[in-house]
């Protein structure tokens, strides 16, 4: 891991909450929200052949809030075409509406049930769209002109990304995309694979690059010692010293998710990584307050190493100034200042850039 230099990116991969197909029919009487496919475009029928998809997202718990959007690519498998070459185009819904249980597996539906959306209803049959065939922005947010069967995507606009950005903020307006197909002529239709198909890999899938909130949620030393005390008291740990002034049962507290399995590990390996060996996170945490600068440098080092690993902050993130002398700008900058006074043996001299990046207390 390169420290400074950029913000901590990541990428995360979200299936549809929701998918369905409206069918055009002007008492609102088909739909197919179950189904396992989704179609856009127009049939050979001579009437009420025209055929949109809708997919919404919900991003709760997929990607920290805070997070910055910085690309978007919705992801649909093409299973079946009745044309060549066609311009498919995402556009943001403006209102909510319910995928409902009606299931078909072909693009003439199947009779409308309590809670389909519909060409009339954004919910069958008690809430209407302002408007027949769904309430949408008609400006286009992304277009790709789609052709044989496969995997085609929708991404790079700036459009996409806003919209993403804007349910993180507000979920409750999360609405979702309508997929336009070519409706100027018949037998244009596009079927796609649904969030029920069977088979997982050929559902859709939005990939979402984001980079985490710089907002601190820093945790001092005290609370990964006692991660270390939990894993060590079920085995899954050893040699861990005691919690200075306990000396007793492991005490109680939160449980880290993912602690023995994934942070610490990554603790480990990122101190390792930077050039020093023979630290033991674990054992750094649980160092006395009053040692040596060296070992006050080793426990900050540790604890940051820590909280990189549980996302808790990202290397980019600014270091508010500091007495005294400190030349760490951010997160990975201190890092790396302190990496290279434990290397070098100049810790005193660097003493002070050990405190935390926020003013936590040492023990939580």
């Amino acid at each position: 891991m390169a420290f400074g230099d950029t913000a901590q990116a990541d990428t995360v991969l979200v299936g549809p909450a929701r998918d369905a197909t409206l069918i055009e029919s002007p008492s609102g009487t088909l739909a197919n929200g179950a189904g396992p496919h989704l179609f856009a475009g127009r049939t050979g029928s001579f009437s009420g052949s025209i055929r949109r998809a809708l997919l919404a997202f919900d991003l709760a718990g997929s990607i920290p809030p805070g997070s910055v959007v910085t690309g978007v690519r919705l992801s649909l498998h093409l299973s079946q075409t009745n044309a060549g070459p066609s311009p498919l185009t995402l556009h943001r819904l403006l209102g909510d509406w319910s995928e409902g249980p009606s299931f078909a597996t072909g693009g003439g539906g199947g009779p409308a049930l309590p809670g389909d959306v519909t060409w009339i209803h954004a919910r069958f049959d008690d809430r209407p769209w302002n408007t027949p065939g769904g309430d949408f922005d008609p400006r286009p947010r992304a277009t790709a002109l789609v052709d044989d069967p496969g995997y085609w995507s929708w991404g790079g606009s700036p459009e996409l990304i806003a919209d993403v950005q804007s349910w993180l903020l507000d979920p409750a307006a999360a609405h979702g995309w309508i997929v336009l197909g070519d409706e100027t002529a018949p037998t244009t239709v596009k079927r796609f694979d649904s969030r029920e198909h069977p088979d997982p890999g050929l559902r859709p899938i939005l990939t979402i690059d984001y980079e985490p909130s710089c907002e601190p949620r820093y945790i001092g030393p005290g609370y990964w010692h006692r991660q270390c005390l939990v894993i060590a008291s079920a085995g899954i740990g050893s040699g861990l010293p005691a919690l200075p002034g306990t000396g007793g049962p492991v005490p109680a507290g939160p449980i880290e998710p993912g602690f023995g399995e994934l942070i610490l590990p990554c603790a480990g390996a990122l101190i390792a990584n930077a050039g020093i060996g023979g630290i033991d996170p674990c054992a750094m945490v649980a160092a006395a307050p009053r040692a040596g600068s060296c070992t006050r440098a080793g426990t900050r080092l540790a604890t940051l190493a820590f909280n990189l690993c549980a996302d808790r902050l990202q290397t980019s993130c600014s270091v508010p100034a500091l007495p005294r002398v400190c030349a760490a700008d951010d997160v990975g900058g201190l890092f790396a200042l302190l990496v290279e006074a434990i290397r070098t043996g100049t810790c005193d001299r660097t003493a002070v850039c050990a405190g935390e990046p926020v003013s936590p207390s040492d023990g939580d």
